[in-house]
């Protein structure tokens, strides 16, 4: 477990929630003078998608401007950023994109249309976020063990959900599938909101990534371990 821990915390190096904008021609005029849009490449409902919500709504008060959420989600947050990447440079277009495995990862195993570093601009972090592999409350797994247990039993029939082909949450479970010898079935989705109500509907048996305290809290779900060095 010691291994595990050190193989998710590698690969989790970094991740963090930023915020980022394009600044050209701010300073040729008062900012801002109309409402702004602010893109996040998630699905709603989801902690991200939440987060910034609520940041937004605080944000209208000092900038005296609504700013309007619009969700884009899709690959893995790429299509989002897309959107923020391609927009036209005056700062009335800002957005949200996950940093640490996704910056570093993402370039690499997809073709993307934008440049991660030189096509956008990183203005605040603004929070870090939780992963953790997530089961069903009433699920007979108990343990992170219990689960592979079951995969190396039965052969790609232990399903998990995440937010993405090649997401941080998916290479970590498939460098974890590869060291235990097991078959495992990716089934990915657009965002956490997504992959949540697929584990509560017994779509899938345990999901791995971000999460929404409320189902803990609410008796729907538990943990069976957190992606860290240290406890929550």
């Amino acid at each position: 477990m010691k291994d595990l821990r050190m193989s998710i915390t590698f690969l989790l190096i970094g991740f963090a929630v930023v915020l980022l904008y394009a600044s050209a021609g701010l300073s040729q005029e008062a900012y801002p003078t109309r409402p702004v849009t602010f893109i996040v490449p998630f699905p709603p409902g989801g902690s991200t998608d939440l987060g910034y919500r609520l940041l937004t709504k605080e944000t209208e008060k000092h900038l005296g401007q609504p700013i309007v959420v619009v969700n884009k989600p899709g690959g893995g947050g790429t299509v989002g950023v897309s959107a923020i990447a391609t927009a036209k440079p005056d700062g009335y277009t800002i957005g949200q994109t996950p940093s640490g495995g996704f910056l570093a990862i993402m370039p690499h195993m997809e073709k993307i249309p934008y440049h991660p570093i030189k096509d956008l601009k990183y203005i605040m972090q603004f929070a870090e976020l939780n992963f953790a592999v997530l089961v069903k409350a009433d699920s007979p797994f108990k343990s992170f063990k219990d689960l592979i247990t079951f995969a190396r039993q039965n052969p790609k029939k232990l399903t998990y959900g995440t937010n993405a082909p090649n997401s941080i949450s998916n290479l970590i479970m498939e460098q974890v599938a590869k060291k235990e010898g097991v078959q495992l079935t990716h089934i990915p989705f657009k965002g956490s909101a997504e992959y949540q109500t697929a584990l509560l509907g017994g779509h899938v048996l345990f999901t791995i990534g971000e999460f929404n305290y409320s189902y803990l809290e609410g008796g729907q779900a538990r943990v069976l371990l957190f992606l860290g060095e240290k406890h929550s």
